[in-house]
């Protein structure tokens, strides 16, 4: 499962990186034709409408209307025809939108085309920025968001279960899957590249555009709302961190076995004064299973065994103080040992859950590798 989120994410984060690389290339290509053609006089010959059809792998279809405005110039006593609307090129949207293009343009009218020196064929007549471009360049993001976060918590980076290492007073500890650091960093970067990737594309747009297009007041608020998520995330786990530490995990062994009884001792520092409603700790396995079928497969993680205790319950802690516990377990004998090969997938781990009073909680995964019962089965 490692691999495949592995490729899933790169694959999941790759293919937006094209997207926006394209559109930037879109963005800084109509903006050169801009600075760069130049006016001729025009005829319009004709104009329509045409609608592009669209079929998804689904087999759902999709209709968008393309604006097409035939007209003819003249260069240097040579005629040319040209049917290109916009710097970037042919594009398509909403019917209104398509049809209000071409009202701007009755057949016979006189208008100002722009051309290209260097290839007096290649013109366009709106000399103005598309807002398409920007878009194309922006809401890629949302997959690298998603992506980020499940690197982050779904442990997509994590490789093979990293396994106990010796404790300096005895016993084994073992190693969060996610430290709340590096969760921190993941979410400072993406909330950074985010919103410098919006501000930039925005501003650019807003400093060179003329008219600006319906799109920029519909899609920069939606932008930077679903930005509030990843910055409102970091603003959690920076809360959290400055109320407690990364707790120490430990047991007396560096083996777990189905059947097998050990111990867990939890110890976490607290660094302000706060009432801890409730300490928990627990083992739990996630269930990840595949399927396949229409031509798809799928995968789903379930958590099948959970087993959850009690350390502490409504106490105050001082800053300095660490809350601490330990509790036995012990995984019953009628569930199934960690697996890497084949599905279904069985994921262990000790969970550590803190429930801070008006403060941001604590949650948790340390993963353990869990082999079969006692009796060899």
């Amino acid at each position: 499962m490692k691999w495949f989120l592995r490729i899933w994410t790169l694959l999941f984060c790759g293919i937006p990186t094209v997207f926006v690389v394209v559109g930037f290339s879109q963005i800084f290509s109509q903006k050169a034709k801009i600075d760069t053609f130049l006016p001729v006089d025009a005829v319009v010959l004709s104009t329509r409408v045409d609608t592009v059809t669209s079929t998804d792998s689904d087999g759902h279809t999709s209709t968008s209307y393309r604006p097409i405005v035939d007209y003819t110039y003249t260069v240097n006593d040579r005629q040319y025809q040209c049917d290109i609307v916009y710097p970037i090129g042919s594009i398509s949207a909403g019917s209104g939108w398509a049809n209000e293009v071409v009202r701007k343009f009755p057949k016979d009218k006189g208008v100002k085309a722009y051309y290209n020196p260097n290839q007096h064929d290649d013109a366009f007549l709106i000399r103005d920025l598309s807002y398409m471009p920007y878009m194309f360049t922006q809401f890629p993001m949302l997959f690298w968001f998603i992506g980020a976060m499940m690197w982050t918590f779904a442990g997509g980076g994590g490789g093979k279960i990293k396994p106990p290492q010796p404790g300096d007073g005895g016993g084994y500890r073992l190693k969060p899957k996610r430290s709340l650091a590096k969760r921190r960093i993941t979410l400072m970067v993406m909330t950074s590249v985010w919103y410098g990737l919006g501000a930039f594309t925005t501003a650019h747009y807003m400093t060179f555009a003329t008219n600006y297009e319906t799109g920029l007041y519909v899609a920069t608020p939606i932008y930077a709302g679903i930005g509030l998520i990843p910055a409102g995330m970091f603003i959690y786990y920076l809360m959290l961190s400055l109320t407690v530490a990364e707790p120490l995990v430990m047991t007396e062994t560096d083996q777990f076995r189905i059947g097998e009884p050990f111990s867990v001792l939890i110890e976490q520092p607290i660094k302000t004064e706060v009432k801890i409603n409730k300490l928990e700790v627990g083992v739990v396995c996630d269930l990840t299973t595949r399927s396949s079928g229409g031509g798809k497969t799928t995968y789903s993680t379930n958590t099948c065994y959970k087993d959850r205790k009690t350390l502490m319950e409504d106490q105050q802690v001082f800053s300095g103080e660490p809350i601490s516990g330990m509790e036995s377990f012990e995984i019953p004998t009628n569930k199934s040992p960690s697996n890497t090969d084949g599905y279904p997938k069985h994921d262990w781990s000790v969970e550590v859950l803190v429930d801070i009073e008006d403060k941001p909680d604590y949650r948790g995964k340390f993963p353990i590798w869990v082999d079969g019962d006692v009796t060899g089965d």
